[in-house]
């Protein structure tokens, strides 16, 4: 008798089966846990050269990333990251002289951001 996914009820096709040696069963199971273990600790390895780097950045740096959705991210200017698009950051470029004359313009009513102090 057939068996039926209990979700979407269709019927549920057994694997065919195969005459290979015992030994060459137990050795794929071993295999898929091995690359698995390779796979995690390439991951782990990753994460630990991240962390290495963001606590040798010097304070202060700004650091640059493309987010998960195409975004250009500045980390380092506050708590979260500064991401626009692409043709934001272009449109905010271009725009440059004009922001910084206003700044210049206004320098007496616009405070100074005071750099956190670590403990």
């Amino acid at each position: 008798m057939a068996k039926k996914n209990p979700i979407t009820g269709k019927e549920i096709k057994a694997a065919p089966k195969t005459d290979s040696a015992p030994e060459a069963q137990s050795v794929a199971p071993e295999q898929s846990e091995a690359d698995a273990l390779r796979a995690e600790l390439a991951q782990v390895k990753k994460e630990l050269a991240n962390a290495e780097a963001k606590k040798n950045r010097a304070e202060g740096e700004l650091t640059l990333k493309v987010s998960q959705k195409g975004c250009v991210s500045v980390y380092g200017m506050g708590r979260f990251p500064q991401s626009l698009y692409k043709s934001q950051w272009k449109r905010l470029a271009k725009e440059m002289p004009r922001i910084m004359e206003f700044i210049e313009a206004n320098d007496a009513i616009l405070p100074e951001k005071k750099a956190a102090v670590k403990k």
